[in-house]
């Protein structure tokens, strides 16, 4: 009967071990969902820390670029008014502005998308972003420098002698004279 005697007391070690590798990895995972749950909220005040640093730059950034719209359209007016003398130099200088403005725009939308991806919202300044980079990319794809305006006149242009027998049939009693 000893046989039988030691099996009974090994199942029962066994069983006894079982339930101490049970409790034991349940013990583990109760510590792991904590240990998750901590760094998830840990994550979360760094993307938001995160976030709150890369919003000041962005929003800095995206106010750049109607500034530079801006001194481009009234140079570009003042010189076809002939206010102001085309200088080749402003000209590149603010074509410059422009290149330069569409090359970091990448590296904000990278951020701005990485972020996104990560809790963040910068769905509004992702579209404007968009929207300016678009226009800057027209814009320096059709470049051409500011022309001087041709000055109004007050002469009536030459017509045609169609043209005049035309408008006398249109307006007979306003065209004697």
């Amino acid at each position: 009967m000893a046989p039988l005697i030691d099996t009974r007391r090994r199942t029962s070690d066994l069983d006894q071990e079982l339930e101490i590798a049970h409790k034991e990895f349940s013990a583990l995972e109760r510590e792991e969902i904590e240990q998750d749950a901590t760094q998830q909220v840990e994550y979360r005040q760094w993307m938001a820390r995160k976030d709150s640093l890369f919003r000041a730059p962005l929003g800095r950034f995206l106010k750049v670029f109607p500034l530079i719209r801006e001194l481009d359209d009234s140079w570009r007016r003042a010189v076809s008014r002939g206010q102001e003398e085309l200088d080749l130099q402003v000209e590149r200088a603010l074509r410059n502005l422009y290149a330069i403005w569409l090359g970091i725009s990448q590296l904000f939308q990278s951020k701005a998308e990485y972020l996104g991806r990560h809790a963040c919202d910068f769905e509004a300044e992702l579209d404007q972003l968009g929207r300016f980079k678009r226009e800057a990319d027209k814009v320096l794809r059709t470049w051409e420098p500011p022309v001087l305006a041709k000055a109004p006149s007050f002469r009536t242009p030459a017509l045609s002698a169609e043209t005049a027998a035309r408008i006398r049939e249109l307006f007979p009693d306003q065209t004697k004279g």
